[in-house]
């Protein structure tokens, strides 16, 4: 690709422009893109050892969102590339003599939304970098207007102008925001204006059926700028100066000889004819003709990224599959003849396979979490926090690990202290009743705990000197307002 530092009239033009960055807007979406899957996959390995039947559903979802979000990164660099090498590509006929020649006439060019419009060509600013097209390669000019809006209400209009070139590339090639320069319409009208100037006519106008056939054939195109340039040639003969090849008189256009009344022979490209028609309105510019083309020229192939990724999707979601079922193991078939058993709910804390009634050490598992109570001793203060004449403080080590898939909000009230058989032979925690105290490792009024996540600390209550057992109490309270199994763990000081 040409150096336009090279240039710097040329250069300091197309700095002029505006330089649009959505370059670098793909490359960050597809970074992002691919953080999110990575840690989307990273998830799933996570989940995958417990072999948990209530995560299958959740692995597949995840693993299948985060190859869309890795195929789709992909995408989005694999097309940024493509236009990188359209553009690279585009400056294989500029010459140093031709750069010369451009940076000499860069001031006197036209300069319209980033786009320097010369009598021959264009060099435009685009979005994968600076592009060179002579009007000689540009097969068909479209505006486009995109508009972008937030809850119904439009906050953004972006006008463009593309040109599709002789191999198929489909460039911007003028860009603006609403309300500054030119709209697409006005910026498309300058472009074929310089364009019919240097006698050459495009398909104009944007066609939806012509850019998927398009894609499949690029023979359809050529055919319809061929189409397009000899009907303007047609237009030209027809009003054109021209000579008499009988009388040899001088006709004002028309298709008649207005003296011996002979037709006029009006040339068609791929016709031979006996004379060539004077044309002194229009440079006589040589018609590509692409007749000679194969009429069944392959259809560009798709990106083959899209079957690779579509490949990579199978393979991994039949791995995942076959790894749940690895984990989960084969199913058991039922007894046949088995009479039906009759199964009821134990009474609290009697249920033989869960330990719902411990010492301190002992590790016990609610519907939330697992907790354990290190240790409980007596202390005369902590930090900074005395007990009253008569009372003692009593602080207490408890571990507690988050077993649930979302995050658990704890309070000082979840441990109650019961230290006697009276209705008010009990106590909270002193951050209870004051919040502001805290310090050390104490355990604070509200806390919350992550996923997986372990937390250690103290707790501190305050009761009567002469009290020396008890047991700390928790019971479940779900959100549907039902309550569950409850726990104690005593202790002896």
């Amino acid at each position: 690709m040409v150096d336009l530092k090279q240039y710097p009239r040329l250069s300091a033009e197309l700095q002029a422009g505006k330089k649009s960055g959505s370059k670098i807007v793909s490359y960050i979406l597809a970074g992002v893109l691919i953080l999110l899957g990575l840690f989307f996959l990273f998830i799933v390995a996570k989940i995958l050892p417990e072999g948990n039947k209530d995560d299958i559903a959740v692995m597949i979802f995840l693993g299948i969102l985060a190859l869309i979000m890795i195929g789709s990164a992909v995408y989005l660099i694999t097309e940024q590339r493509n236009k990188d090498m359209a553009v690279k590509d585009s400056w294989r006929k500029a010459d140093a003599v031709r750069m010369n020649e451009l940076d000499e006439k860069a001031a006197k060019a036209i300069h319209l939304c980033g786009c320097l419009l010369y009598d021959d060509c264009l060099v435009s600013r685009t979005d994968a970098g600076d592009v060179y097209l002579p009007f000689e390669d540009i097969l068909w000019v479209y505006g486009i207007q995109r508009r972008r809006s937030l809850n119904g209400v439009p906050i953004l209009t972006n006008h463009a102008v593309n040109a599709v070139d002789i191999d198929g590339n489909d460039i911007e090639v003028m860009h603006s925001a609403d309300g500054k320069e030119a709209d697409s319409r006005t910026m498309t009208e300058v472009l074929v204006h310089q364009m019919h100037e240097a006698g050459y006519y495009p398909v104009i106008g944007y066609d939806g059926q012509l850019q998927k056939d398009t894609k499949k054939d690029l023979n359809i195109l050529k055919r319809r700028y061929e189409q397009s340039m000899n009907e303007q040639f047609e237009r030209e003969a027809r009003t054109a100066k021209w000579i008499c090849p009988h009388c040899t008189a001088e006709n004002d256009g028309g298709t008649r000889c207005v003296y011996c009344g002979c037709l006029k022979e009006i040339k068609i490209p791929g016709e031979p004819v006996a004379e060539t028609p004077v044309r002194t309105e229009a440079p006589q510019e040589p018609v590509r003709d692409y007749s000679n083309l194969a009429p069944n020229t392959p259809a560009k192939r798709s990106n083959p990224m899209l079957a690779v990724l579509l490949g990579l999707a199978c393979v991994t979601v039949m791995g995942i599959s076959l790894l749940i079922a690895n984990r989960m193991g084969d199913p058991q078939p039922a007894e046949p003849d088995t009479p039906p058993v009759t199964v009821t709910d134990p009474e609290p804390g009697t249920d033989p396979g869960k330990l719902l009634d411990g010492e301190v050490g002992d590790t016990l598992e609610t519907a939330f979490f697992e907790f354990k109570f290190n240790s409980v001793r007596k202390v005369s203060s902590y930090e900074g926090i005395t007990p009253a004449d008569g009372n003692q403080l009593i602080v207490a080590n408890v571990t507690i690990h988050n077993t649930m898939r979302s995050s658990l909000p704890m309070f000082d009230s979840d441990f109650l202290m019961v230290y006697g058989d009276g209705d008010n032979d009990y106590a909270y925690p002193v951050t209870y009743d004051d919040p502001s105290k805290t310090g050390g490792e104490m355990l604070e009024s509200e806390y919350s705990i992550g996923i997986n996540k372990t937390v250690t600390g103290d707790l501190v209550y305050e009761i009567p000197a002469d009290i020396t057992s008890g047991y700390f109490y928790f019971e479940e309270y779900f959100d549907n307002g039902e309550y569950g199994e409850y726990y104690t763990v005593s202790f002896n000081l």
